[in-house]
């Protein structure tokens, strides 16, 4: 009885390690990220570093809050190569840098921070910025550079 508790275990332990055919097939997440740029109309930074959904106003279509909440909820998935991702800080489309970089600071992880960094002084246009207004004349929300 003692010899075969002595047996399980080990079976038991290699049971439970993972095989090579159940692990997630290597991911581009250059390819990704430049397939998601062009989708964001606009990135509401504030609301994003505050972890909130985007303050659209009531004017705004349901469909660009939908659309925007989905677009994140893809660009923050947690299985994203990390090395590829801080690869990409350095990619020539501002807007696939402006997504690395939001992709690292949702991470929360302060070793990330000197990557992240690296673009303080990245003067190009990228994502347009939704803004609050006190106008209630319909149309698009306001956006500002």
């Amino acid at each position: 009885m003692a010899r075969s508790r002595l047996v399980l275990i080990p079976l038991l332990f290699l049971i439970g390690q993972p095989t090579a055919t159940s692990e997630e097939p290597s991911r581009d997440e250059k390819k990704d990220l430049e397939r998601l740029a062009p989708k964001f109309k606009f990135f509401a930074t504030i609301d994003f570093i505050y972890d909130r959904g985007p303050d659209l106003g009531w004017w705004t279509p349901k469909a660009v809050h939908t659309d925007y909440r989905r677009f994140m909820a893809e660009l923050t998935v947690p299985k994203r190569v990390e090395k590829q991702v801080i690869d990409l800080l350095k990619h020539r489309d501002p807007r696939v840098r402006t997504l690395a970089m939001a992709v690292l600071f949702a991470r929360e992880d302060p070793k990330l921070l000197p990557h992240i960094a690296e673009l303080v002084n990245d003067e190009a246009e990228t994502f347009k910025i939704p803004v609050p207004s006190g106008g209630g004349g319909g149309g698009p929300p306001p956006t500002r550079k």
